[in-house]
């Protein structure tokens, strides 16, 4: 089965163009199918050429022309990440690039998504998943959308590749002005096969809202800090309010090995405070 999806419309401050692409079908039945992609300009003369480019559902980085295909939209039955480039002829032509779209074989992939949280902190928003299982996955992808369905590319992460243990990964993107904001995580394996994590959504903080944000969580060994923490005084207690731990934050980071398993609350000198698991 292919999967494919496109994400949301290319655009340049200051400036009227606009270029987005869509596909034609979401899922596919069979590997033989074909999948249109078609290409929407806005803002654009007539006088515009059109090259559309692929590279490997794994680089995303290295892009090849694909000759013959200068039209608005491009029938493909191959796995892979596309996108056009539009160049706008006349007195100061100027290029521009539609988004990326994802074509990739979509089947059960050997791993395992376990939690995956987000976070709005100081105008961004910190993003964290596991995994408990990998087997030849080669990088995640983080998505970030508006309305739950167009789902923009906001960064890539290297995976742990072959595991059995739990991996746990994190990213701090720049949060959208949007009231609510959306997000899951694309992985994809050596083979080009996707899956999906559940989608979350991070709503953005009023200063009122503002919290401390550690990670992992849950946590086995060591509790890290979003933000620069280093020298302020921490208590830690359990859910009873029983003083367990108290220090100093040193190297952005807090050993909490010694803790049985179970949740607790971290209170740090400056009023902010955020609740952990320890496992």
């Amino acid at each position: 089965m292919l999967f494919a999806f496109g994400m949301n419309a290319a655009t340049f401050a200051g400036d009227q163009h606009v270029v987005s692409a869509s596909v034609d079908h979401q899922c596919l039945c069979s590997t033989s199918s074909r999948i249109t992609i078609e290409l929407h300009l806005k803002g654009f003369t007539d006088n515009v050429s059109i090259i559309w480019q692929y590279s490997s559902i794994t680089d995303g980085k290295n892009w090849s022309v694909l000759t013959g295909q200068n039209k608005k939209y491009l029938t493909t039955d191959s796995v892979g990440i596309y996108r056009a480039k539009v160049t706008e002829h006349g007195s100061c032509s100027r290029d521009y690039y539609s988004p990326d779209i994802y074509i990739g074989e979509c089947r059960t992939l050997p791993l395992n998504f376990g939690s995956i949280d987000g976070i709005a902190n100081n105008g961004r928003a910190f993003i964290t998943w596991t995994t408990s299982m990998e087997d030849n996955v080669s990088h995640f992808v983080v998505q970030s959308s508006e309305d739950g369905v167009s789902f923009t590319v906001v960064d890539t992460v290297k995976a742990a590749g072959t595991s059995s243990t739990i991996q746990t990964y994190h990213v701090t993107v720049s949060l959208s002005e949007s009231s609510v904001t959306f997000y899951r995580i694309m992985s994809v394996d050596i083979d080009g096969a996707v899956s999906f994590s559940k989608v979350i959504t991070v709503t953005a903080a009023t200063a009122e809202q503002k919290r401390l944000v550690v990670y992992p969580n849950p946590a086995k060994n060591v509790i890290n800090f979003m933000d620069n923490k280093n020298g302020h005084k921490f208590v830690i207690t359990n859910l009873s309010g029983i003083r367990m731990m108290t220090g100093t934050i040193d190297d952005m980071k807090v050993s909490v090995t010694n803790l049985p398993k179970g949740m607790y609350t971290l209170y740090l000198d400056d009023g902010s405070k955020a609740t952990f698991e320890k496992q």
